[in-house]
Order: C-alpha cells, then structure tokens, then sequence
C-alpha cells in the first residue's frame, strides 16, 4: 500500500515557526499595551488639570461641570456646622480626587496617588 501525503506539509523547522509567531504576538501585545498606557497618562493629566481648576468656595454645581459626576458622594448633618458632603472619582488603582463641601461649598480638595 502506498504512503499517504498529507495535504500540508509540515515547515522544515515547526518550533522556528512556532518561536516567530509567539515573537510577533508579543511584540503586537506590547505595543497595545503601551498605547494604553499611553491613553491612560493623558487621561489623567486631564483630569489633574481639571481638579487644579477647583478652588475652596466654589458651589457643587461648579465642580461637576469641571469634574464631572463622581463616582461616590457620603454626606452628614452636624449641628453647628450644617451639611459637610464628600464627593470622590477614582481614577485608577490608588490614585482619585475627592472634594469637601461645608453647605454646598468647596472648603477642601485632596488628590490621591
């Protein structure tokens, strides 16, 4: 019985092939990466340039607009003091903004990370 030719045949040297296409994927991942990160400084450069427009006094509405809507907001009533309010955006692993409010007025603003 004659042998069978299989209908592709194998490259000379398969781990050769097999090395080059894991070489390209790498490098294609890493330059996808690097646009992320890429994206992700100038996003938070925005971002820091909006909160460097935030000053104390200013109203809630003010700061939205800047800012946008915050992924978080705690609030309290104090007798004495009024309403304090806390909003907070993250922006990223250990790294956000929160705002202070004292009766809908900015009276602190912190940038973390």
């Amino acid at each position: 019985m004659p042998e069978r030719v299989p209908d592709e045949l194998p490259d000379e040297n398969p781990i050769a092939s097999i090395a080059q296409a894991v070489g390209q994927a790498w490098q294609q991942a890493k330059a996808e990466v690097a646009e992320q990160e890429k994206a992700q400084v100038a996003a938070l450069k925005e971002k820091k340039r909006a909160y460097d427009k935030i000053k104390i006094g200013m109203w809630r509405m003010t700061v939205r607009n800047i800012l946008g809507e915050p992924d978080s907001k705690t609030e309290s009533e104090i007798q004495g003091l009024g309403k304090l309010e806390m909003w907070s955006w993250s922006l990223g692993f250990m790294t956000g903004i929160s705002v202070h409010f004292e009766n809908g007025c900015v009276s602190s603003k912190d940038w973390i990370g």
